[in-house]
């Protein structure tokens, strides 16, 4: 994953990109322009703060994402590849006289929301939700970072979505992505190229979950 360099106009001490990220989703500038965003705004408004690159991506009327543009290189070649990944979502509910935003935040961001709320976000505006574990590991197994990883045939431990997770070559000669077994949660989340190489395909047992995550555009290898 590549990031510029750059430094925080919030406060005078050096931030890390993904600190600046969290910043950004609860900038009021970004809110103001997804809350404008619902009420019949275009589906995408790009967005560079910080040196780097964001979108807003509308679901429907009264939700929005906002995702930081990733590029990155794999395979022996090194091709590059860029794509968008979710940091949080807008919920906004429409009042007579004013709109309330509440928050849903990743669980890659959690814990640095978590320090920086009160100093860097010093006044905590909105409501601030977090999705399940299972909704985590489902947008972590579904994400382009997994897909890609997966593409170099091989088992590997690898941390998405702020999860330490396995992916393993199974018999049939496919990637499928597990939890680390610390997480005490046995068998596959997700299978990939069982259909072809284009093919990502979810267990049954997380299906659900799949579908409505996939509805709410939050699965980053689909985008």
């Amino acid at each position: 994953m590549l990031f510029k360099k750059f430094y925080s106009s919030h406060t005078t001490i050096n931030m890390t990109p993904i600190q600046e990220m969290v910043i950004a989703l609860f900038s009021d500038d970004i809110i103001e322009k997804a809350k404008k965003q619902t009420k019949g705004g275009p589906e995408i408004i790009y967005i560079e703060k910080f040196d780097m690159s964001f979108r807003l991506l509308k679901v429907d009327n009264k939700t929005v994402n906002l995702e930081f543009l990733v590029s990155r290189q794999f395979g022996s070649q090194n091709k590059t590849i860029t794509y968008f990944k979710p940091i949080g979502v807008y919920t906004v509910e429409k009042g007579f006289l004013s709109s309330k935003v509440s928050i849903t935040i990743i669980f890659e961001f959690e814990k640095h929301y978590s320090a920086l709320a009160g100093s860097a976000i010093p006044v905590i505006k909105y409501e601030v939700n977090k999705f399940t574990f299972e909704e985590n590991i489902v947008i972590a197994a579904f994400s382009m970072d997994a897909v890609v990883e997966a593409r170099a045939m091989q088992d590997k431990n690898l941390k998405i979505n702020g999860l330490n997770m396995e992916i393993v070559m199974a018999f049939d000669g496919y990637p499928q992505i597990f939890l680390d077994d610390s997480y005490n949660i046995n068998g596959p989340i997700a299978a990939y190229f069982v259909e072809g190489p284009q093919s990502l395909n979810p267990i049954v047992n997380y299906k659900k979950t799949f579908d409505e995550l996939d509805s709410k555009k939050l699965l980053s290898a689909y985008k």
